[in-house]
């Protein structure tokens, strides 16, 4: 569905970060970071939302010059663009046992997430290690336990290349704790677990009130399942060449992929020439 802008007036373009503003190698392109400039330019809001941890987007924030709250984990965190906590919405730490037994059982390796710091128990067979390190710029804590940290857990990562796997925990996780986690894809191979608040269409309405406009005026971009509710929650919505058949279907419209510039062209095209 092609909505009208010139009677829906977009006022802040939401962007998701891998997948969609970046390229597969997490290059930020000269044409993505002017398309970014010119935004703000034209006297929009642009920020960034992501399943990254809050340190993950800081260096972004800053080639970006971005002034406005930030959303991290998915919506577990809206913070400010140097990483102080706005609104968060921490996993119950009474769940995460369960989680982490449920994704062991189906073979996926796990992560956990503070605001500090990401952990794992072991490199060993542990896929993507060097991807995630690259991504948000940080090297991982290895521990023995978990068990200290579940009180400061915003997101449990599952990772695996076995796709089968991956769903078959997603339902599993989703039976088990109904509506007390979210449980959605951020990349193929990861399977994001956070409170169920923690989710980018709530990340929406937090944005709107934060800003003070209304969500029907927001504009949002990204390619995976987890960016699906943004899509629901905001005015108009742009899935990436790159996204899946199903996720596209879920978009007002759908631009190139993040190899092919399809974050600044969207801009161009449905954003800056209204």
């Amino acid at each position: 569905m092609r909505l009208n802008l010139a009677q829906q007036p977009i006022r802040m373009v939401m962007a998701d970060v891998d997948g969609t503003l970046v390229t597969p190698e997490k290059d930020l392109t000269e044409q993505a970071k002017s398309a970014a400039s010119r935004i703000q330019a034209a006297g929009l809001k642009f920020t960034l939302i992501s399943s990254r941890p809050p340190y993950g987007m800081r260096s972004l924030a800053e080639d970006l010059q971005i002034q406005l709250p930030l959303v991290a984990f998915n919506g577990g965190m809206l913070i400010t663009p140097d990483g102080q906590p706005i609104r968060s919405y921490r996993l119950q730490a009474e769940l995460i046992p369960g989680i982490l037994d449920c994704l062991e059982r189906y073979g996926l390796a796990s992560r956990l997430y503070t605001p500090e710091q990401w952990l794992i128990q072991s490199t060993d067979q542990h896929p993507h290690l060097q991807h995630e390190i690259c991504t948000i710029e940080a090297e991982p804590t290895i521990v023995e336990d978990f068990t200290p940290y579940l009180q400061q857990a915003f997101k449990i990562t599952g990772v695996s290349d076995d796709a089968n796997a991956v769903d078959q925990c997603l339902n599993a996780i989703q039976k088990i704790d109904g509506q007390q986690v979210s449980a959605l894809c951020s990349q193929s191979y990861y399977l994001d677990i956070t409170d169920a608040l923690a989710n980018k269409g709530h990340a929406v309405t937090l944005m709107a009130e934060n800003q003070n406009i209304a969500a029907k005026n927001i504009a949002v971009i990204g390619d995976m399942p987890s960016d699906v509710p943004m899509f629901h929650a905001a005015g108009f919505s742009i899935a990436m060449g790159n996204a899946s058949d199903a996720v596209k279907r879920e978009a007002n419209v759908s631009t190139d992929s993040n190899t092919a510039e399809g974050f600044a062209k969207a801009m161009e095209k449905y954003i800056l020439q209204h």
